[in-house]
Order: C-alpha cells, then structure tokens, then sequence
C-alpha cells in the first residue's frame, strides 16, 4: 500500500461501527437480521471495510459478496455513521442502487466481482470463502426470501444422495413388508397408501427430531461458510425441508429484491445483491 492507502485503510479498520452506548448494536441487529452468529457478523463487518477500501484505491469496479452486501444495507440507514464517520473521513461518495437486469448485467457484475477478488488478494491475501466465494457460487440462482421465523418452521433441503441415503432404505423395508402390509391393510380395510404416508410422516419427524437435537448446522457461524447467506433469515435453517425456505447458501444471488450498487463521486453506476457492485 502507498501513503494514501494506508491513511484510507488505517480510518476504515478504526472505524467503530458499534454505538458503545447502544444496547443494541449495529453489530447484533446485523447478526438477528441475517440469522448469523456474532463473530460471523463482526467478520462480515471486518470484510465489509475492505470492500470500502477497494471502492475507493482498486481502480476499477468493485462488486460485494451476498454478506458485505447485507452489511452495506443495513450500514447505510446508519446514516451519520455511513455518511459523516466514513464515507467524509476516506473522501468517497458510496452510494446503492439497482441492477438494470438481465444477462449482459449478470456477465458484467459477475466480471466485476472476480476482479473485486483479484484485487482484494493484492492488497489483504486470499479472501475467507465463507463470506467471499466463488463468482460461480456468489452467482448461482437461488429464491432467497426473508421469512418470519416466529410464524413459520424453516427446514433446510437436503442433498440428493441425503434424499436417497434415507429414502432407499425405507423404501427397501416397505418393499420387504409388502405382503405384511396387504394383509393388514386388507384386515383394517386401509388401502396402501395410507401406510405409506405413515411412514412418509415418520420419516420427516423422525428426520426433525434427530436435526433438532443435533442442532442447527450455522455454516456462518464464525468461520464456517454460507454460506450464506445470502440474503437474509433462510440463510441458516435448522433442517430439511417440510415448510417454507429453501436454501441459500450459497447460491449467494438471485434474491427478490434490488439492492445494491454504488457509485463514487466521479460518478458510476452499479447493481443489487444479485449482481451489485460500484464502479468508480
């Protein structure tokens, strides 16, 4: 780094995000938002002030992952600090707007972002993937949707081969019982497929059961991955899928609502969560 960029690093790494007198931090309403641990959302934070920087020394466009993205969301209706504490300090005038849509957009911030990895190996050293991934990952499509956990379960999807490693045996066992259950169902006047959705219905809860007690699988928490997510509540679900989100993590992009970009004081023009970045 030269003078000028140590002076912009050296304000952005000591800016305090943080209200100490808040009780309720900018850091802990990031972690709520997004179902993150805290350590996550202070290393998101961490990695948030590096893209700052490389907004404003890369020299070319720069575009955030799905989790700097939520940091710069939530940073910029923090307005005195955003505007007055860091973008007045380092001199760079930030500013968020949509993507246009559509495929040249997706090449172009897709474009954006390997660059924004190029250069952010150049000054830091090989990025964390759990908040910088691939530009295959950060862009792979996803349904990402903010989801109200005290109204809904959130069960995360499995994997194929999960689906398969639980279902073939179940399936195995009900071809085995299959003249067991001819006659009992002939004696019960039940038809088959009534068997078949009790056992359907004890695979899901049995399957819940065991996630519960396990615990939720927090690809975020503190160093893991995104994983992601992404966009926000469904980025960390608790199990498989039975009710509402399907999984983020990191499919990083694609979410529904326009967000991000940005634009320096010469002026840029830049895009949303799924696909944002500022070009200066």
């Amino acid at each position: 780094m030269n003078k000028h960029e140590i002076e912009t690093w050296s304000i952005l790494k000591n800016l305090e995000i943080d209200d100490p007198s808040s009780q309720f931090k900018f850091s802990d309403r990031l972690s709520r938002e997004n179902s993150w641990s805290k350590q996550f959302a202070l290393n998101a934070i961490d990695e948030y002030k590096k893209f700052v920087f490389l907004a404003k020394h890369a020299g070319h466009p720069v575009t955030p992952s799905v989790e700097v993205d939520e940091v710069w969301h939530l940073h910029m209706i923090y307005t005195r600090s955003y505007w007055n504490e860091m973008c007045k300090e380092i001199d760079l005038e930030l500013h968020h707007g949509p993507t246009k849509g559509g495929e040249q957009e997706v090449k172009k911030y897709t474009d954006w972002y390997q660059k924004t990895l190029e250069s952010y190996r150049k000054y830091f050293g090989e990025p964390p993937v759990n908040i910088w991934p691939s530009s295959k990952e950060r862009f792979a499509p996803n349904s990402t949707v903010k989801i109200d956990k005290s109204k809904y379960f959130i069960f995360k999807k499995p994997k194929f081969t999960s689906v398969w490693l639980i279902t073939l045996p179940i399936l195995l066992f009900f071809t085995s019982m299959t003249e067991s259950v001819n006659t009992a169902t002939e004696d019960k006047g039940w038809s088959w497929w009534v068997w078949l959705l009790i056992i359907v219905a004890a695979w899901i809860l049995i399957a819940g059961i065991v996630r519960l007690i396990k615990g939720p699988k927090n690809k975020n928490s503190g160093g893991g991955s995104n994983g992601s997510s992404g966009c926000s509540s469904c980025s960390n679900s608790l199990a498989w899928v039975v009710f509402s989100c399907g999984t983020s993590s990191s499919s990083h992009s694609g979410c529904s609502s326009s967000s991000s970009g940005c634009g320096s004081s010469c002026g840029s023009s830049c895009g949303s969560s799924c696909g944002g970045g500022c070009g200066s």
